[in-house]
């Protein structure tokens, strides 16, 4: 059997049904006629001038109020709307060219928003702005000022949606004129409706733990922990304790360790065993402190000075490094 020629597999595919999903993003007729306005719209910017600048003004101005109403320019205009390979656009255009030259040449004075005149008017597939559905009907709150201008309206501009409000944050009620929980009504009146959010760590009682500083969101706060070093804070990092842990000290602005510190304590020295095998010892906390292993549990050579393992590293921890002694003085 011969395998099918490569025409015959582009005519197969041609016919083969769309993919799942692909007619839900095709444009609507709105979409599409919106687009096609808006780049004739910039072709009219990008030709207001062209090939004039310079030289006879007065030659220039009245040929520029001739080229200006002229089919030369609404010709370089329609040449530019569609790319190579917008089957849509050139369609579109090619089906409603007759009604473009018409606006150009006799409407353009009477009808100067092509957009209204054009998608609303005479297609009759888009709605002006306020507006929604197959009767153009005012948005909740009215067409000047849909949902209060704080949430926007189902199909406005189109002939689609049911023209209910889709409220921003903060704003909540049929025509997003009332404030959720988190917001407060900072100005209400006939026109206008603005909710501002409840700053909850500028309350009196903190809301936030000793060890806590608060971060205040839209509409709520979260507690977040100090850092380490701090005793108490009022934001993030050591630059933000109001007082810091023993054995750190305030230095340019923020927690640092001191001098001096003593890991083991106040009062309390490092033991460096005389008798005890160098070569066996090992530096914890920045070579401050040594593990010791004693030969006699308990004492040491100096029978006069007592050992005592630190709890944090005692044998029931940690049985294979032996005891970690340190003496008083």
């Amino acid at each position: 059997m011969r395998p099918p020629t490569p025409a015959a597999l582009g005519l197969l595919l041609l016919l083969l049904p769309p993919p799942p999903g692909e007619t839900a993003k095709k444009a609507t007729p709105c979409k599409r006629c919106r687009e096609l306005v808006d780049k004739f719209n910039q072709g009219m910017v990008d030709t207001a001038k062209k090939n004039f600048g310079g030289g006879n003004t007065a030659w220039e101005e009245k040929a520029l109020s001739k080229y200006e109403f002229s089919e030369v320019r609404l010709l370089e205009i329609m040449e530019s709307l569609c790319g190579s390979s917008d089957f849509d656009c050139h369609s579109m255009l090619e089906e409603h060219e007759e009604r473009l030259e018409a606006w150009w040449l006799r409407l353009k004075k009477e009808y100067p928003d092509l957009f209204e005149w054009f998608c609303v008017k005479t297609l009759e597939v888009c709605c002006s702005p306020g507006t929604y559905g197959p009767d153009c009907l005012a948005c909740q709150g009215g067409s000047q000022r849909p949902c209060g201008g704080n949430g926007h309206c189902s199909g406005d501009g189109s002939r689609q949606g049911d023209g209910s409000c889709q409220c921003h944050p903060g704003y909540q009620g049929a025509t997003c004129t009332d404030c959720v929980d988190g917001y407060f009504s900072s100005l209400r009146n006939e026109t206008h409706s603005i909710c501002t959010d409840v700053d909850e760590c500028a309350a009196e009682t903190p809301p936030c733990g000793d060890q806590q500083y608060c971060e205040n969101v839209n509409g709520s706060f979260v507690c977040e922990e100090c850092d380490s070093t701090c005793v108490g804070c009022t934001g993030k990092g050591p630059e933000q304790c109001k007082e810091c842990v023993p054995g750190y000290t305030k230095e340019s602005g923020q927690c640092a360790v001191g001098a001096g510190w003593n890991p083991l304590g106040k009062g309390q020295r490092i033991h460096r065993p005389r008798w005890a095998s160098l070569r066996r010892a090992s530096r914890l906390l920045a070579g401050a402190v040594l593990l010791c292993f004693p030969a006699a549990r308990g004492l040491t050579p100096d029978a006069s000075v007592k050992l005592r393992p630190l709890p944090l590293f005692s044998n029931e921890m940690f049985p294979i490094f032996g005891s970690l002694c340190a003496s008083e003085l």
